[in-house]
């Protein structure tokens, strides 16, 4: 899988722990980066949560989750909350979601938040660590965290009611398209001074102001990433074609190694031959299978017919006088 679909499947695999907590937590959208084969199998679990098959959806998630990925962590978490595959456990959903928030996952801060403000969630309730989580979450955007934000500081939990902040944090979420900030504030409005109001809208001012900076920053350092992502694959590519390259080029020396041991065994076998050729008395050749034969055997074989004397001085001066 390349890193763009890593990618893709990273902003899918956050739309799905929103579409499996569906009507128990508003989740903000939030892509971060994931490896190729932790989105591959959490696309796997993911196809199984959609088929209704929370058992095989764990047996996906649960090693990623206990591996460190914030993404399988949180979804892990809404299982328990929903007691598919498990059984409903609120303390081992807070387990898991705090592990993801921690990581930065917006959608994880929130639902965190949710849950440890929620009435229902008896003696694990913590209004105060809900508000840190749903600031978090808000501090990333997150228009549904800053509109619970608003809903904590208008009911005066767990501090003192602070409708200014109330309106700041909804005009915020409203800003950030959440459309029930937008229904609230009209209400509001009717309800705090004009100094109030003219607080909260310049603290969301100055809010909105930073946040863009931030998201400004947020890009480019993505885009740095996206850059040497792309450059580590092209160094990968690269490396692969000269570790190809030199694999050729050993497979080359091995087949000139073996040429060489063939030539030296050749040259080995010809010295051999000569060092034979010099050690022969003087006058011999070799026999047809070379080794030397006498000069005189030779000789006799290739003499006049079989039983002639052999020639001397006097009978070649006798032959001489008579004119042979």
């Amino acid at each position: 899988m390349s890193r763009i679909a890593a990618r893709t499947a990273a902003r899918t695999a956050t739309r799905i722990v929103t579409r499996i907590v569906t009507g128990l937590f508003a989740l903000a959208l939030l892509a971060a980066p994931a490896t190729p084969a932790a989105a591959q199998s959490f696309q796997q679990g993911l196809a199984a949560a959609e088929r209704g098959d929370y058992a095989a959806a764990l047996r996906e998630w649960r090693p990623l989750a206990e591996a460190g990925d914030a993404y399988a962590q949180a979804s892990l978490a809404a299982l328990h909350v929903r007691g598919h595959g498990v059984p409903v456990d609120i303390a081992e959903a807070l387990k898991w979601f705090r592990l993801a928030a921690a990581q930065g996952l917006s959608a994880a801060q929130f639902n965190l938040g949710q849950l440890l403000s929620n009435p229902n969630t008896g003696s694990l309730r913590d209004v105060g660590e809900a508000m840190i989580w749903y600031g978090r979450a808000a501090e990333q955007g997150n228009a549904a965290a800053h509109y619970k934000l608003g809903l904590l500081h208008a009911n005066g939990g767990p501090g003192p009611q602070d409708l200014a902040r109330t309106f700041m944090h909804w005009t915020i979420a409203d800003t950030l398209g959440f459309a029930e900030a937008a229904r609230q504030l009209d209400g509001l409005r009717a309800l705090i001074s004009a100094a109030q109001t003219a607080d909260g809208k310049r603290q969301a001012a100055d809010w909105m102001a930073a946040y863009k900076v931030r998201s400004g920053e947020t890009a480019r350092l993505r885009d740095a990433q996206a850059e040497s992502e792309s450059e580590i694959d092209r160094l990968r590519g690269t490396l692969a074609a000269r570790t190809a390259e030199a694999a050729a080029l050993r497979q080359q020396i091995v087949e000139m190694d073996s040429a060489v041991a063939g030539l030296r065994a050749e040259i080995a076998a010809r010295k051999t031959a000569r060092k034979a050729a010099l050690a022969a008395p003087p006058g011999a050749a070799p026999d047809a299978g070379g080794r030397p034969e006498a000069a005189g055997a030779a000789a006799g074989e290739s003499g006049g017919e079989s039983g002639d004397p052999p020639p001397t001085i006097a009978s070649g001066i006798a032959a001489y006088a008579a004119g042979d």
